[in-house]
């Protein structure tokens, strides 16, 4: 029989750590467009842009719903799902920090909130990888 972990994180697997990955990806896209003043045009017309913020936002709040539903007893089971939700705040207000921001690619606000939100997201995800090491190697 499966620990509540395993099974906890195989659920994780499904959505979350595709959806970390993804994010990741389109937060460098957006740092990319910023660097050559592309942002606005790209996040405005191209497909990547707002229409990925708008879809990564809808999979945060359904991934979210499952993961607050979802009952655990276990200690370091709890500890991964109270990271996994603040992993999804994060990415959350990174996103919305884009959606705010776009139009000024040469805005301080944009860069200096941007840089935080994805920092304190790599220190979670850091932890989140301690967690996950007591079970994986």
């Amino acid at each position: 029989m499966k620990s509540e972990f395993t099974g906890f994180r195989e659920e994780l697997d499904k959505d979350f750590f595709p959806l970390l990955k993804d994010t990741h990806e389109h937060f460098e896209t957006v740092v990319k467009k910023g660097q050559s003043h592309e942002l606005a045009s790209w996040y405005v017309l191209d497909e990547d842009g707002l229409t990925t913020n708008l879809k990564y936002n809808r999979e945060i709040k359904k991934i979210r719903d499952r993961i607050v539903n979802t009952d655990v007893k276990q200690e370091d089971t709890i500890e991964l799902k109270k990271n996994i939700l603040n992993s999804l705040s994060m990415m959350e207000s990174a996103l919305k920090t884009i959606n705010t921001f776009y139009k000024d690619d040469s805005s301080d606000v944009l860069w200096t909130t941007l840089s935080f939100d994805m920092d304190k997201l790599n220190e979670n995800v850091e932890k989140q990888n301690k967690i996950l090491g007591k079970y994986y190697k």
